[in-house]
């Protein structure tokens, strides 16, 4: 089961976020310190992060930029204090953030946004998986050709059929020619 990750340098914020999120059953895993983010990342399936902007040890504009690229399937929300709006405007257009969310925060309204974020992390894998099935198809199809030219390329006669090889065209050919009537 994927599971939310929350940082915050703050005990308080991390114990509010616990309250808010826990009656949604999703497994929550909360730590102050931003430069664990990456680890826990690399060994749990977490579907959706949710960090401070302004933390002693890393700014959330930077952990977010890194997780975006190590785990660009990781659904991203920064919550910010009013006077880092400007940063979470620029982190959201830059691509690096889903949403935002002030602090204080309701706790209904951080439900919603992680109920809607969960719902893009669900497209986002939808996405991956059909893009490695597609890959993946792509790579037989390019095997099969090769160990059987002109098997998955075709060519189409000037009617609009298709020809596997001329042979096996001339042939039909002969067997569909009309047959002189016998005497």
């Amino acid at each position: 089961m994927t599971a939310i990750l929350a940082v915050d340098d703050d005990p308080e914020i991390l114990t509010a976020l616990r309250r808010a999120l826990t009656p949604l059953g999703i497994p929550l895993i909360l730590t102050e310190d931003p430069t664990e983010v990456l680890a826990i990342l690399g060994e749990q399936r977490i579907a959706l992060l949710i960090s401070d902007i302004d933390m002693p040890q890393m700014t959330g504009l930077e952990l977010m930029s890194q997780v975006r690229s190590a785990f660009p399937d990781v659904v991203r929300i920064l919550l910010t204090g009013r006077t880092s709006f400007d940063s979470a405007m620029t982190a959201i257009n830059q691509g690096e953030v889903h949403r935002y969310l002030n602090k204080p925060f309701e706790p209904a309204e951080l439900r919603k946004m992680v109920q809607d974020a969960l719902a893009r992390s669900a497209d986002l894998a939808r996405d991956s998986r059909a893009g490695v099935h597609a890959e993946h198809k792509r790579h037989l199809l390019e095997q099969l050709e090769a160990e059987h030219p002109g098997l998955t390329k075709f060519v189409r006669d000037p009617e609009g059929a298709y020809l596997v090889s001329a042979s096996r065209a001339a042939r039909a050919q002969r067997l569909l020619r009309p047959r002189p009537p016998a005497s």
